[in-house]
């Protein structure tokens, strides 16, 4: 797995970033813009709205009630729709159609060199962790997946940028005094709504 990922995934990570972010863009607009009916019904043909129901086909025949947990949405480039209640946040996992193919244009790091030098995501997880956050509480604030904060901070971590400390059963995350100064100055140039 090691290999594959070094030899395969890593290459093309950048643009994978890319086009989660566009497609989160996205249905972040879809859903002020349009509403929830048309957001979910945009998501894939498995997936669709119903009288205020998700319905998403699959193998399992199971009814989720979210109880006002609130429902995240994931999007993945190797899945069919899914939906795991096994996190802490129920969440649907889609496949990403509309922006699968688009080559990243370097814009979201343009004027901002922190983003240039860790990528965009990467440069918001930095930014993000001047303030103490556990890993689920980082990926809330950014708007992705438990998986990539959990991935973007071990990465930072093994930089020397981030100290990550065990408390209970989370991990909490912050800046080390270089991840200080390198954000010391910061003054990106746009900002993202998430």
């Amino acid at each position: 797995m090691r290999d594959y990922h070094d030899n395969v995934v890593s290459p093309l990570w950048p643009a994978i970033e890319h086009v989660i972010e566009t497609d989160l863009r996205f249905r972040a607009w879809q859903l002020a813009a349009k509403g929830v009916a048309e957001t979910v019904d945009g998501l894939h043909p498995a997936i669709r709205w119903r009288d205020g129901v998700i319905e998403v086909d699959g193998p399992l025949d199971a009814d989720v009630e979210l109880a006002g947990r609130g429902l995240q949405l994931m999007p993945s480039l190797w899945t069919r729709p899914a939906f795991t209640t096994h996190w802490t946040q129920p969440t649907l996992v889609y496949p990403l159609g509309r922006f699968a193919w688009m080559a990243p244009t370097g814009s979201d790091s343009h004027g901002d060199p922190l983003a240039a030098v860790l990528g965009t995501t990467r440069a918001r997880v930095l930014r993000a962790l001047a303030d103490e956050h556990t890993t689920s509480g980082l990926a809330r604030v950014l708007g992705i997946s438990l998986a990539s904060a959990s991935t973007h901070a071990g990465v930072l971590r093994d930089a020397g940028l981030v100290t990550s400390r065990r408390q209970g059963q989370s991990v909490r995350h912050t800046l080390t005094s270089l991840g200080a100064q390198w954000t010391a100055n910061d003054q990106p140039t746009t900002t993202k709504a998430v």
